[in-house]
C-alpha cells in the first residue's frame, strides 16, 4: 500500500539515489514506471515509505518502513540513516508556517493558522487549521480543520472537521475521519 511520502531508493554504485513525486504521486508503481525501472528480481531499488506520526507537522514523529518482502545487503542500516536525513530534508521544504499569497505546483504540509489566499494546482498533505481562500485544481488529502473558501475543482480526500463554503465542481471523497 503506498502512502505518503513514497519513494524509491535505487542502488547507486556504494550510494543510493532517493526518488520521489511528492507533488504527483505516492504510487510506488508509478514511480518505477517514471523511472523505467523493471521489477525484476535483481534488487537494484526497494520501495519505502516515510510515513508521519499523529502529527504531520512533527518530523520527529516520522518513521521510514521498507516495503518490500525482504531488505536486500546493499540497503543498510547506514544508508537506510542517510535516506532517513534526506527525506526529512523533503518533508521540511514542504513546511508552509506563513501566511502565502500562492502556493503553485509543488507538495505541501500547512501548520497552524496560517491564510493561503490561492492554491494553484497545489498537493497540500495536511492543511491543519488553515485558511484557503481558492483551492483551484488542488488536492487537499487532509483537510483537518482548514476552512477552504473556494473548492472550485479540487479533489479533497479527507474532509474530517474542515469547512467548505462553495464547494462548486470540487470532489469530496470523505467527509468524515472514519475510511
Amino acid at each position: 500500500m503506498c502512502y505518503f511520502l513514497s519513494a524509491l531508493v535505487i542502488k547507486n554504485g556504494e550510494d543510493c539515489e532517493v526518488f520521489s513525486l511528492p507533488e504527483s504521486t505516492d504510487s510506488h508503481e508509478d514511480l518505477i514506471a517514471f523511472k523505467g525501472l523493471q521489477d525484476n528480481g535483481r534488487n537494484v531499488f526497494v520501495r519505502i515509505e516515510y510515513l508521519p506520526g499523529v502529527d504531520f507537522t512533527n518530523l520527529n514523529e516520522y518513521t521510514l518502513v521498507l516495503d518490500e518482502y525482504a531488505r536486500p545487503d546493499w540497503f543498510t542500516e547506514e544508508a537506510e540513516a542517510r535516506v532517513k536525513n534526506r527525506l526529512r530534508a523533503q518533508v521540511e521544504r514542504m513546511l508552509v508556517r506563513e501566511d502565502r499569497h500562492v502556493l503553485a505546483s509543488g507538495c505541501y504540509i500547512l501548520i497552524g493558522d496560517i491564510k493561503i489566499d490561492s492554491c494553484l494546482n497545489a498537493r497540500i498533505i495536511h492543511a491543519g487549521s488553515a485558511m484557503i481562500e481558492h483551492a483551484d485544481y488542488s488536492m487537499i488529502k487532509h483537510a483537518n480543520s482548514a476552512t477552504i473558501q473556494y473548492a472550485n475543482s479540487a479533489t479533497i480526500q479527507y474532509a474530517n472537521s474542515a469547512t467548505i463554503q462553495y464547494a462548486n465542481s470540487a470532489t469530496i471523497q470523505y467527509a468524515c475521519t472514519k475510511y
